[in-house]
């Protein structure tokens, strides 16, 4: 218990630059805390189940894909500089930096920029 509460803590805390905007109704649960932690944390001590590079040197596979990376300026936990090398290797996409903004989809810039990526890539799709 000591051990989810304590990664549960640690995660929540960085995903924004204002912890406060990380609130959601599974944070007080306690079962949802354990699953998410044990996943994490599983996922974490695998290595994300893919080998170092792995993203970088296979993205030529989707390079004619249109997309939107969203990349929070102030995110402690994915290095902007990953997004700028993924940018580079996709160029259809387009690199979106949020200022004011961190890791999670919880950050309200972050939402904002998703919500309007999505709005675009859908009229994009149906023109």
């Amino acid at each position: 218990k000591k051990f989810i509460d304590t990664w549960f803590n640690i995660e929540f805390k960085t995903l924004t630059p204002n912890p406060g905007d990380n609130q959601n109704s599974f944070l007080n649960n306690s079962e949802e805390k354990r699953i998410v932690s044990l996943l994490e944390s599983y996922y974490y001590s695998n290595q994300f189940f893919i080998p170092q590079g792995y993203l970088l040197k296979h993205a030529h596979r989707i390079s004619h894909i249109p997309g939107i990376i969203i990349h929070g300026r102030l995110d402690v936990i994915c290095s902007v500089e990953d997004s700028y090398r993924i940018a580079k290797k996709l160029p259809k996409a387009k690199l979106q930096i949020i200022e004011g903004a961190g890791h999670s989809y919880y950050d309200p810039l972050i939402t904002k920029a998703m919500v309007k990526a999505t709005r675009n890539l859908i009229k994009k799709i149906n023109s």
